[in-house]
């Protein structure tokens, strides 16, 4: 029986992109009965998450050209963030009712930004690829180099976090949004390359390889 292939599209990506913010909350709930598989596959989920990001993000442009970028900050900076302002005062309100003496200016003052919501990590990274996409692809360049440019940083990004001393899940899957950015630019050529089933197999993998090799 003939199996059809369909390419990665838009609608796809956001379906994959709604589905996986769950399977990481499994992930973080590992250690309840019935959920252990999901304990090791959190840098695999937020890699794949970050490749269906860039991959949405590249569609998007060349769909679109520079005129994607025309209310950019609200349709994904905005969505992102303001979520995270929800979650963040629910949070400190909680604590509030539960810990003596919570004082919520000391908490934001003494806490790491990046722990004041826990496991709230990969907002800050993809508000950051956002906001980096945004400032790379307003450059008058070409759409090549734009995309040299952002995995570049992307790149540089990975190698200095470890130096910097940033705790490995801040930058062991941040690369991957350049990733799918690069994916959907070649996607055409990887297609003939390797031959539509093979593709179809091979973009979720990469993103084990992201986890694998960090």
């Amino acid at each position: 029986m003939n199996c059809r292939v369909y390419n990665y599209d838009k609608n796809k990506v956001q379906i994959a992109k709604a589905v996986i913010p769950f399977l990481i909350i499994l992930h973080h709930c590992y250690f309840l009965k019935g959920l252990g598989f999901f304990h090791n596959l959190g840098i695999i989920l937020v890699s794949f998450f970050f490749l269906m990001s860039g991959y949405g993000l590249m569609t998007s442009f060349m769909a679109k050209g520079e005129g994607y970028l025309k209310g950019f900050y609200s349709r994904r900076v905005l969505k992102v963030f303001l979520p995270f302002l929800l979650s963040l005062a629910l949070w400190l309100g909680y604590e509030t009712l539960v810990v003596d003496a919570f004082d919520i200016k000391s908490y934001l003052l003494e806490t790491n930004m990046g722990d004041w919501l826990p496991n709230s990590w990969f907002v800050w990274i993809i508000l950051a690829g956002y906001i980096c996409f945004y400032i790379v692809f307003k450059l008058r360049i070409s759409l090549r180099n734009k995309l040299i440019l952002f995995s570049l940083i992307s790149f540089v990004y990975y190698i200095m976090g470890g130096q910097f001393g940033l705790p490995q899940y801040w930058y062991r899957s941040s690369y991957a949004m350049a990733l799918g950015m690069l994916w959907r630019f070649q996607e055409t050529n990887i297609r003939k390359l390797l031959g539509k089933k093979a593709v179809f197999c091979a973009f979720p993998l990469v993103c084990v390889c992201c986890g694998a090799s960090a």
